[in-house]
């Protein structure tokens, strides 16, 4: 580095020390004022759904104090733009976007949603993959994303967003 791009970067250094780092704290009311903001942004004909268990008190998994009595696991709902970054839970959603994402999607959404998987995956499973059994982890994992995608094709639904199934074995994506 010349002595001209070290002094200015020692001066930019010094500068930074001698000024008071300002540090944003986001509150809760904050966060979920911009949650809702961001759920009244959500077209309830194209946006994307799905369900997890997840704490129905907290349903963001954002607070680290929950207390025990408080800790209670159930399915939630959450809905997102196509493709967007951030999935809201249908409790932060305008009441007519929420009744009609559950109008649009129950089939997917209401229990006991996914059951009926079950005995289509054992023989779909059974029928493209052969013996369970003889199926390596990975293997397996490639052969019950096929059987979903088949899945979801017989029930003429939309495939699942990508970052629900996560990164393979692989690295590639589904």
């Amino acid at each position: 580095m010349s002595d001209n791009g070290e002094q200015a970067f020692k001066q930019e250094d010094q500068m930074s020390n001698d000024k008071d780092v300002r540090t944003v704290e986001v509150t809760a009311k904050y966060l979920k004022a911009l949650r809702k903001a961001v759920g009244r942004q959500i077209d309830p004909e194209t946006a994307e759904v799905f369900w997890t268990y997840a704490q129905t008190l907290d349903p963001y998994g954002d607070d680290p104090n929950l207390p025990e009595e408080c800790r209670q696991v159930g399915r939630e709902y959450f809905a997102r733009s196509p493709g967007g970054d951030v999935w809201i839970w249908f409790g932060d959603l305008p009441d007519a976007t929420r009744n009609s994402l559950w109008e649009k999607h129950k089939t997917r959404l209401a229990f006991p949603a996914g059951l009926d998987f079950i005995p289509f995956a054992l023989d779909y499973l059974e029928r493209n993959f052969g013996p369970i059994s003889s199926l390596s982890e990975v293997e397996l994992g490639h052969a019950m994303m096929a059987t979903y995608e088949a899945y979801l094709a017989e029930k003429n639904e939309a495939r699942l967003p990508e970052d629900v199934y996560g990164d393979r074995d692989d690295g590639a994506k589904s």
